[in-house]
């Protein structure tokens, strides 16, 4: 498969890109300074904001009452962070995944929100993308900017309604950081059966790593409501329990639209391994902080049938 980025990529961007780095020396220094994958890593981001050629060339943005729903709300932010997730995602699908024999993979991002990753694949020629959420004002969004993607809206628990054997890649975001321990298990079980055999499956988690910036951001404190001793306590309680959900206090569970238990979760590696390694599901990698630092990434194998 081509790379994300040159994938992602069409000809006239890339044109209007050069166009930049000629006419302006602030963006050839850039460019030098980032090299030809960074720079095109700046032009998805920073350079659809700041040149309107370029935003006429990718999809919409979605309001601002959208994006404060599933990340950061700073447009040059959203944009660049959905952009490298994805990249990781599908950097793990190189490595462990396995190409259709036609060229053109299934992928589904499971947990879609407004699109933050979904948004890069809608023009990838080489994927037939999907998002599914729970949260129906984001796959309203979806379903009418992202047009070339199928975006569905899911139900709190399984099923999906997506055949078995439909999906080369899934990956979900930050989606088992907010789950209760029986409804975490349900979809898991529930996405090994959408995958091919051979197919992946990419999770991320809240784990150590994540605790660990929790307990000392000023930042974190106030978003998962928590101080650095409280923090200091989830750690030691993690690694007796292995499993802690937390439900959200009622304004952000009415924001969220994804049912009255949802919350934050934190899972011990060991947790995963154990509980999570099923016979048509097998674990071939844990990576502590893989999503920048932060979140935890799991990845699993369709066995084959």
């Amino acid at each position: 498969m081509v790379g994300l980025l040159e994938a992602i990529s069409p000809a006239v961007f890339q044109e209007r890109v050069r166009e930049l780095c000629a006419n302006d020396p602030s963006v050839q220094v850039l460019s030098w300074m980032l090299g030809p994958e960074g720079t095109l890593q700046w032009a998805h981001s920073v350079g659809v904001v700041n040149d309107p050629i370029l935003s006429k060339l990718v999809p919409p943005l979605p309001p601002l009452e959208l994006r404060r729903v599933t990340a950061a709300s700073e447009v040059p932010i959203f944009l660049w962070s959905g952009l490298v997730d994805l990249k990781m995602f599908f950097s793990f699908f190189e490595q462990y995944g396995r190409h259709p024999l036609d060229g053109k993979a299934k992928v589904l991002d499971f947990g879609c929100g407004c699109g933050r990753l979904t948004r890069f694949l809608d023009g990838h020629k080489a994927v037939t993308a999907f998002g599914a959420d729970v949260n129906p004002d984001l796959v309203s969004w979806c379903a009418q900017f992202l047009r070339n993607t199928h975006t569905c809206l899911n139900r709190l628990s399984p099923p999906l309604d997506f055949p078995d054997n439909t999906f080369d890649l899934v990956f979900s975001l930050s989606v088992f950081t907010h789950l209760p321990e029986e409804r975490a298990e349900e979809w898991i079980r529930e996405l090994a059966r959408i995958l091919v055999p051979g197919g992946i499956l990419v999770i991320t988690t809240h784990g150590y790593p994540a605790l660990n910036i929790i307990r000392d951001s000023l930042v974190h404190h106030q978003m998962f409501q928590v101080d650095a001793k409280r923090t200091t306590a989830l750690i030691d309680e993690l690694e007796q329990k292995k499993y802690i959900h937390l439900t959200y206090q009622q304004d952000s569970l009415t924001a969220a639209k994804a049912g009255e238990d949802y919350g934050n979760t934190f899972i011990d590696p060991f947790y995963i391994y154990e509980r999570w390694n099923l016979q048509e599901l097998a674990i071939v990698a844990q990576i502590p902080g893989a999503l920048r630092g932060y979140q935890d990434a799991v990845v699993f194998s369709r066995n084959q049938r």
